[in-house]
């Protein structure tokens, strides 16, 4: 228990140093709508309009067209209280105010210790913009298992909302490791479309709560759509870990995707990328390579668009700002230039140090030989 409480201590510290990366100096506002809820297992709604806030610190201008902008769509949001644990904690659904249809819904799996859904307020506006429904899922005491009764009674609860035969399933660190085992929990879902969109993956969930495969390749739905990130200045998950789940799994290879964020001297691509933080909700950074990606893949996946990531490329290849890595296998320069020593990593692809957790796939990471 005292081995726990240390793991889960040291990996709070240092999400919270590798998200409090930025440092702005003005404001540029984009304007959605924000529905508020009253904590209560019946959703009610209580309306405000918050202003969604986009700044960089290197003064780059919000994108305009393509990929990554953001809707149309105002956001509303309804809660209820997740009674998988005994904690406080809310499931959240973001959704497009106007529609009222059942729409493609995107299960989002917070990183451990993040109970705030405003961690990730710019994320979760950008996917309810588009027209699509995201829910905001977290989980008590690193307890992974519950969130299968967590992820069914927000289904049960918003089933007006949502579109079974649609969905994706994404998350930050421990949240996204844990949607590699949850997309196979509900095989009744997504039907016609699936996606997987993981963040800064790490091996501690499986290690802890025993759900990862012991053999090399992970089985995931045949139908699967996938864009795997890691990011070039994460120093507390191995990039390893990330690049063993993306190579290893039985998604073909034309529809998957490794994504390599670099970042540069203004904006850090570290382990807290995604998060909204230091009074804003988007960067450039953020915009450029996470949402523009995630956009063309629920493009792809929900409307059966075959050029979308194509696309994608394309117009990431031609921002003057960014390139990321996109392909379907990790670069070399990884190796040479942005990997460090195994050791160096808290969460490192041989064992979670601060937990003492053996890595049930060392022999796989170490079989990349990096």
């Amino acid at each position: 228990m005292i081995k726990v409480f240390a793991w889960a201590f040291i990996y709070t510290v240092m999400l919270f140093f590798t998200a409090c990366a930025s440092n702005p100096k003005e404001e540029n506002n984009m304007t959605l709508e924000n529905t508020q809820v009253i904590q209560d297992n019946t959703p009610k709604i209580d309306k405000i309009s918050p202003q969604l806030i986009y700044h960089d610190s290197a003064n780059i201008p919000a994108l305009e067209s393509g990929y990554g902008t953001f809707g149309s769509y105002q956001v509303a949001t309804k809660s209820i209280q997740n009674s998988a644990y005994q904690a406080n904690l809310q499931t959240i659904l973001y959704y497009p105010k106007e529609l009222n249809s059942p729409r493609p819904t995107l299960f989002f799996y917070a990183g451990a210790g993040i109970y705030s859904a405003n961690t990730y307020k710019g994320l979760f506006y950008f996917v309810a913009s588009k027209g699509y429904n995201l829910l905001f899922i977290t989980y008590a005491n690193y307890s992974l298992r519950p969130l299968t009764t967590a992820t069914q009674e927000a289904l049960d609860t918003f089933s007006s909302h949502i579109d079974r035969s649609k969905v994706g399933f994404l998350g930050h660190s421990m949240g996204a490791s844990v949607t590699y085992w949850l997309i196979n929990q509900f095989p009744h879902l997504g039907h016609e479309a699936r996606l997987l969109f993981p963040l800064a993956s790490g091996y501690s969930a499986f290690n802890v709560s025993n759900m990862i495969p012991f053999e090399k390749t992970i089985a995931l739905p045949t139908n699967t759509k996938m864009i795997l990130q890691v990011y070039a200045k994460d120093y507390s998950t191995d990039i390893r870990i990330g690049m063993d789940l993306f190579l290893n799994n039985s998604i073909q290879d034309e529809d998957k995707d490794f994504m390599f964020i670099y970042g540069d001297e203004n904006h850090s691509a570290n382990h807290g990328s995604m998060v909204s933080q230091g009074g804003r909700d988007v960067d450039a950074l953020m915009q450029r390579t996470i949402f523009r990606p995630l956009d063309a893949l629920m493009d792809e996946a929900f409307n059966n668009n075959s050029q979308a990531r194509i696309r994608m490329k394309e117009e990431s290849k031609n921002d003057p700002y960014f390139n990321p890595y996109i392909g379907v296998t990790p670069q070399t320069d990884i190796s040479k230039r942005y990997i460090s020593p195994i050791e160096s990593y808290p969460f490192n692809c041989f064992e979670a140090k601060a937990g003492h957790y053996i890595s049930k796939r060392k022999d796989y990471c170490d079989a990349l030989g990096l």
